[in-house]
C-alpha cells in the first residue's frame, strides 16, 4: 500500500488524528494534533481516507509511551497514545461541538472531572471467546486479542481470568466477571456444560462468590450466592448475573453526586420534599434510592425484569419506603405516570422519538439527563430547546484511555 506524510491538525472524539491532503480527509490511527506521521490507508472513500500510522517523524508533546502489551490491536483503549491531560481535553471539547454542532448551543468551556485512578478502575469485564481463545476483540473486527492483562481491569478481575484460563473450550462463547464488595461473580457463556476442571478452579478462589452459566439466553445458578453486593453512595445494592451497574465506581459516585445537587439546585421554591420524580431506565435503583431522601417520592421504571427484582429488594435492603420500581418500557409507561421532575440515564442511543414526545406532553419542571454518549444527549437536547434551557451540565471522565465520557444536564423549563 502507498504510504503517505500527513501533518495532523486535530483530533476526532474517537481520538483519530485528523489531517487534510490531496483534498481528501484522513482519520489516522495513532496519531495526535501537532505530529507529522508516515501512515498508509486501510480504507479510501470518495472523500475521506482511513490510515493507521507507519512512523511518527515529528511527535507530539502529548504522545506518551502506551503500557499495554497489544494497545496497538486490542480494541478496548483508543486513547492510551496520549497523556491523562490531552485526553480530558478531547473529551470536553467533543461534548462542546457536539451540543453546538447538534443542538446550536454555544458553550465556551465545560467542567470535567478526572478520574482519580486511570488504571485498574474496571469492575466488570466483558470477555469474547472464540475457538477456546479468550480476550477482547481486535480493532475493527471480531478476532480475539489474547493478553497477559488488561489495565483497565480491577486487578484481582485479570487474576481470575488468568486462574481459569487453560479452562476455556471451543464451546464457550463469552466470559463476565463482576466485582463488588462481598466477592465476584464469574458468569460463562456456552451450550454444553461448563468444565468441571474451570469449575473447581473458581471455587478454590475463595473471593468468587458466584458462578452462573449463560445458556441459551437463560441464567443457570452453578454455586454460591444469587446476588453480588456493592455499597455506593453510603447505601448497599445487590447486583444479578443481568442488571446494569456502572463500572467505575469512585466517577459513579461523583456523577450521582452531581445530578443530586442539580436536583436541589433547581428547587427554587424550596419545595422539593413535595415533589414526585420519575427515573427512566432505573436499572437498580442506583439513582433512585441515592435521591429518595430529597423528595416525596421516587418511580423508577426498567424493562430488564432482574433488575427491577433487585431494584425493589434494594429498597427493602436500604429501608427506604418511598420508591416505587415498575418493569415496563419506558415509551408506555412515561405517559402513565404524573410527576414534576424527570431523571433519564438512557443507553448510548439517548432517548427514543415516542419519549421526547412524552416529555413535550408531560412537561415535567426539571429534567435532569445523564448521557454516556454526547451525540445523542445534544440531539435529544436540540428536540426539547423550545421547552427547555440547559441550566447546568458537566463531565465525568468514567472511562480513563477511551472516547467515552459520562456527561450530567440539568434543563430547565423555558420562560415564556
Amino acid at each position: 500500500m502507498k504510504q503517505v506524510e500527513l501533518n495532523i491538525i486535530d483530533i476526532s472524539y474517537e481520538g483519530k488524528g485528523i489531517a487534510r491532503k490531496d483534498n481528501l480527509v484522513y482519520f489516522t490511527d495513532n496519531a495526535i494534533d501537532g505530529e507529522t506521521v508516515t501512515a498508509e490507508a486501510y480504507e479510501t472513500k470518495p472523500k475521506y481516507v482511513k490510515a493507521k500510522t507507519i512512523q511518527i517523524l515529528k511527535p507530539s508533546k502529548y504522545r506518551t509511551e502506551p503500557k499495554c502489551a497489544v494497545y496497538n490491536k486490542c480494541g478496548g483503549c483508543s486513547l492510551r497514545h496520549m497523556s491523562y491531560e490531552r485526553q480530558l481535553k478531547l473529551k470536553k471539547d467533543t461534548v462542546i461541538a457536539n451540543l453546538k454542532r447538534i443542538a446550536h448551543i454555544n458553550i465556551a468551556d465545560i467542567t470535567i472531572h478526572q478520574n482519580p485512578k486511570t488504571d485498574y478502575y474496571r469492575n466488570k469485564a466483558e470477555y469474547k471467546i472464540k475457538n477456546g481463545k479468550i480476550g477482547f476483540y481486535e480493532d475493527k473486527s471480531h478476532n480475539i486479542v489474547t493478553h497477559e492483562e488488561c489495565l483497565l481491569l480491577k486487578e484481582e478481575i485479570n487474576n481470575i481470568k488468568k486462574s481459569i484460563e487453560k479452562h476455556i473450550t471451543k464451546d464457550m462463547t463469552a466470559l463476565t466477571i463482576k466485582e463488588a464488595d462481598d466477592g465476584y461473580m464469574v458468569i460463562a457463556e456456552s451450550d454444553k456444560t461448563l468444565p468441571d476442571k474451570l469449575i473447581n478452579t473458581l471455587k478454590e478462589n475463595n473471593k468468587v462468590i458466584s458462578v452462573y452459566q449463560r445458556k441459551q439466553n437463560l441464567n443457570i445458578q452453578i454455586y454460591g450466592k444469587q446476588y453480588i453486593t456493592d455499597s455506593l453512595c453510603g447505601l448497599k445494592f445487590q447486583i444479578s448475573p443481568d442488571s446494569f451497574y456502572q463500572v467505575n465506581k469512585m466517577q459513579t459516585e461523583r456523577l450521582y453526586n452531581i445530578a443530586k445537587h442539580y436536583l436541589k439546585a433547581a428547587d427554587k421554591n424550596n419545595n422539593l420534599k413535595d415533589k414526585t420524580v420519575l427515573d427512566l431506565y432505573c436499572g437498580i435503583g442506583t439513582i433512585s434510592l441515592f435521591i429518595a431522601d430529597s423528595v416525596k417520592y421516587v418511580i423508577g421504571v426498567e424493562i430488564v425484569k432482574e433488575a427491577i427484582d433487585n431494584a425493589k429488594s434494594n429498597a427493602k435492603l436500604n429501608a427506604i419506603e418511598n420508591c416505587q420500581f415498575i418493569h415496563a418500557d419506558v415509551n408506555d409507561a412515561i405517559l402513565q405516570i404524573e410527576y414534576d421532575i424527570l431523571i433519564a440515564d438512557p443507553p448510548r442511543k439517548g432517548l427514543d422519538d415516542s419519549v421526547i414526545q412524552a416529555i413535550r406532553q408531560k412537561k415535567p419542571e426539571n429534567i435532569i439527563y445523564i448521557s454516556c454518549n454526547s451525540s445523542t444527549l445534544a440531539r435529544d437536547i436540540g428536540q426539547l430547546s423550545d421547552l427547555y434551557s440547559l441550566s447546568e451540565i458537566e463531565a465525568v471522565d468514567m472511562f480513563s484511555h477511551t472516547s467515552h465520557v459520562e456527561t450530567v444536564v440539568l434543563m430547565s423549563t423555558v420562560d415564556k
